[in-house]
């Protein structure tokens, strides 16, 4: 036997070892090099190639895209099953036939007064619908938020004012007093209005959504809800509004 036959016979008895094993592929990319030892419909058992010897492992079939077995043959998974999340998402149940309407900033069941989950409203509105109802309602929100500050500046200015007048007396701090109550008055007397417009203006978005729902879905029953809008005039320009519309 030559030399060249002797290494050729030595390379093969060190490759086979490596050559002769099952491939895992895994769905995130990872392989294992293993012996495959027991596939059922839930899961594979498997010795690592490194250790054949030693323990069982086990690895559940929605995590496995493939296994190459030293033969040359395939098996080739099915795909991974939904989380549990998203199973749980595909079997809530949308309420059907129901009428709309606004309450305060939100939208809510014209029958039962029921507000509905974020979930829920999404997929009775659509995305674009959706969209624009989170826009008005924050607004809505920020906007009664805003009112209460509006209403402390609007009823404590007066206080502040008359207390520095109180207390100046010729001194820096009653003067300092008397700027800040003048300051918190109009900014209360100009807030004020400015929220009760804007917020006007969200809930005319709002209640006009819940409109276009029962519209396109022909709701019944009656749903009776009113807003301020700002409305297009004939000449292009834009007027406040108020108005209520009652759809059977």
């Amino acid at each position: 036997m030559n030399r060249k036959t002797i290494v050729f016979v030595l390379a093969m008895l060190l490759v086979g070892p490596v050559v002769a094993q099952d491939v895992i592929t895994l769905r995130s990319g990872d392989e294992i090099n293993g012996k495959v030892t027991k596939v059922t419909p839930t899961e594979i058992e498997y010795r690592l190639a490194s250790n054949p010897d030693g323990p069982i492992y086990t690895k559940p079939v929605s995590e496995i895209f493939m296994v190459k077995y030293e033969n040359g043959q395939k098996d080739v998974f099915g795909d991974t099953p939904a989380p549990a999340a998203q199973q749980q998402q595909v079997t809530v149940a949308i309420p059907v036939g129901v009428t709309l309407e606004r309450s305060r900033g939100e939208i809510v069941d014209a029958a039962t007064d029921r507000t509905f989950s974020d979930f829920e409203l999404q997929q009775m509105l659509g995305k674009d619908a959706w969209n624009d109802y989170e826009k008005a309602r924050d607004s809505y929100k920020s906007t009664s938020n805003g009112l209460v500050w509006a209403y402390l500046f609007f009823f404590l200015g007066p206080p502040l004012y008359y207390g520095g007048v109180y207390l100046e007396n010729g001194t820096n701090n009653g003067l300092a007093m008397r700027i800040i109550g003048i300051v918190w008055t109009i900014g209360g007397n100009i807030m004020i209005p400015a929220n009760y417009i804007t917020r006007g203006v969200a809930a005319g978005k709002i209640s006009r959504i819940a409109e276009g729902y029962n519209a396109q879905h022909s709701s019944l029953g009656m749903n009776l809800s009113g807003g301020f809008t700002l409305m297009p005039t004939a000449q292009g320009s834009v007027a406040p509004g108020v108005g209520l519309s009652l759809h059977f």
